[in-house]
């Protein structure tokens, strides 16, 4: 079998699952496709193919996670509206005998405190909600110019006395030539499955999934650069 059948047998498998979520109701832990910086938010939200010195991009795709990132810190905070309160840190720690990066993200959101009512409108306490995920990352060079890497997402959900517990996954493909200043990338992210529920006995809940892919490229005389990202590839 060529490898083109067995790509197009692949993404017609995920097609095919991918629409099935959909069809099951509103995505769980949407906070997810929220960018963690705001050079990410300036680029449209979405960046698999930046080649920017910016460890905070590696949240975006996992292989653009590079040696040159090695003790980087990124951290940003930011008021969301109605007072959300959203904080994204990222670390970068690259292994020289492994000749791997390595990646350590958090990403939490606070939504503040809430009265908690009953069905006659006393009041019965008070609850918090929040939103948080760890993230841990690897990435490695293949031959000059490709670079690929892998995250895995533990991410937690606390909402006014309700939890749930999400295990997902991205995984992401980089290519660079500095020469021609072209660039590629590609990245499957969000992939996963709700390990315990919002309410007990229901069926887990579909998760924010993306197939993403994009080309830049770069000028020797230009001050710009043109990109192309296409995103939902699974739909």
């Amino acid at each position: 079998m060529r490898l083109k059948h067995i790509l197009i047998i692949a993404f017609t498998l995920l097609s095919t699952t991918a629409m099935a979520q959909v069809r099951g109701g509103e995505r769980a832990f949407e906070f997810l496709r929220l960018s963690n910086s705001p050079h990410i938010s300036a680029l449209g939200g979405l960046s698999v193919i930046n080649p920017a010195k910016d460890v905070m991009m590696s949240t975006a795709n996992p292989a653009l996670l590079r040696p040159r990132f090695h003790t980087n810190l990124g951290l940003n905070y930011n008021l969301y509206y109605a007072g959300t309160k959203v904080t994204n840190m990222y670390y970068a720690h690259h292994v020289k005998k492994l000749k791997t990066t390595f990646g350590l993200g958090i990403q939490y959101l606070n939504y503040g405190d809430f009265t908690q009512t009953n069905t006659q409108g006393q009041v019965v306490g008070d609850a918090r909600a929040v939103d948080y995920a760890i993230t841990l990352t690897a990435s490695r060079s293949y031959l000059k110019k490709w670079r690929y890497g892998a995250s895995v997402k533990m991410a937690n959900s606390q909402l006014i006395g309700e939890g749930s517990f999400a295990l997902l996954m991205d995984v992401g493909v980089a290519y660079a030539d500095t020469v021609k200043q072209l660039y590629a990338g590609l990245a499957v992210k969000n992939a996963g499955y709700q390990l315990d529920k919002y309410t007990a006995g229901v069926d887990a809940q579909p998760l924010p999934l993306d197939v993403q892919i994009g080309v830049m490229k770069k000028f020797d005389k230009a001050p710009f650069a043109i990109s192309v990202l296409a995103h939902h590839l699974y739909q």
